[in-house]
């Protein structure tokens, strides 16, 4: 089977829709259980684990988040090494670090409430870079073994994903083809039903009464990104620069890299950043909610056709 790569469609920011707009399916060209040309496809069947995964809603507590992450990648790791074992691979446990939000213990209305979208707010956060240990594994095999390698390791992930269900952080996963583009099509499908369009132009009208008027469509962290990028880079530069001069990079402060002028751009963008999401958690209450009941009742009408 083949595993595809989608893209769901955007909604306003944060949980305009769960489940399958929260996931990224990761693009393979491997396959699982190759089939010849003449062969028909069989459908893929939804494990109980994956349809629970892909239909429940997220807990809210951050610590409940963090622990079930850890869970579903203990798991995981042992799927994975389990089967590149058995094809002659190495395969190092890994897990990835968590969502920002679950890593400071906020709630999302917490994380709204203090940082926004964290575009502007949170530049000066440091984290170190996380880095697979498996990327390692992987460039100490030849060339050519690495295409056997990246084939195996892109079947093992998307057993892994049939058995145990999408990750809970909302990462990056592989699905077989014939349920990664049905699944985004629900998705998308959702989002063009009369009740959710109705809440979106409720949510639009909302916004607009509270002086953040929006294109249809429209994204509210556009405009953000674009104003705060540059102050972003700057930053990161000078953090660099700073670094390489002996400093621990998570003790560089905005005041140490930004002009006073700069401050005061990045201070007027971050009041901004506080204001438009707040307005957009406020509005968008119910059409998060209605959002996400129709995306999972499209979803679950798909799942109930791959029992």
């Amino acid at each position: 089977m083949n595993a595809s790569a989608h893209r769901p469609p955007p909604a306003p920011w944060r949980a305009a829709a769960v489940v399958i707009v929260t996931m990224v399916v990761a693009a393979a060209g491997a396959g699982c259980g190759r089939r010849a040309p003449d062969q028909p496809p069989v459908p893929t069947t939804v494990s109980p684990e994956l349809r629970e995964s892909l239909l429940r809603a997220r807990p809210l507590d951050p610590a409940e988040q963090a622990a079930d992450q850890r869970e579903y990648y203990r798991s995981r790791n042992d799927a994975m090494v389990a089967c590149m074992s058995a094809a002659g691979f190495d395969y190092r446990t890994f897990v990835p670090p968590p969502p920002t939000r679950v890593r400071l213990g906020l709630s999302e209305e917490e994380f709204v409430r203090k940082y926004g979208m964290g575009v502007s707010t949170l530049i000066d956060d440091y984290r170190p870079p996380t880095v697979d240990p498996n990327d390692a594994v992987r460039d100490a095999l030849p060339e050519n073994a690495r295409r056997t390698y990246d084939r195996r390791k892109m079947d093992c992930d998307v057993q892994a994903v049939l058995r145990l269900g999408i990750p809970p952080d909302g990462g990056r996963f592989a699905l077989p083809e014939d349920l990664a583009e049905p699944m985004g099509d629900a998705a998308i499908e959702s989002g063009r039903d009369p009740r959710v369009t109705a809440a979106r132009a409720a949510y639009e009208a909302c916004m607009a009464s509270k002086g953040f008027a929006l294109q249809p469509g429209e994204q509210i962290g556009g405009a953000l990104n674009e104003q705060a990028a540059p102050l972003g880079m700057r930053f990161l530069a000078g953090r660099e620069r700073l670094v390489k001069q002996g400093r621990d990079p998570a003790s560089v402060r905005l005041a140490d890299v930004l002009t006073t002028a700069e401050l005061a751009q990045l201070a007027r963008i971050q009041e901004r950043e506080l204001a438009i999401t707040g307005a957009d958690w406020d509005c968008g209450r119910d059409y998060r909610r209605l959002s996400s009941e129709v995306q999972r009742e499209y979803v679950e009408r798909f799942l109930d056709t791959r029992r």
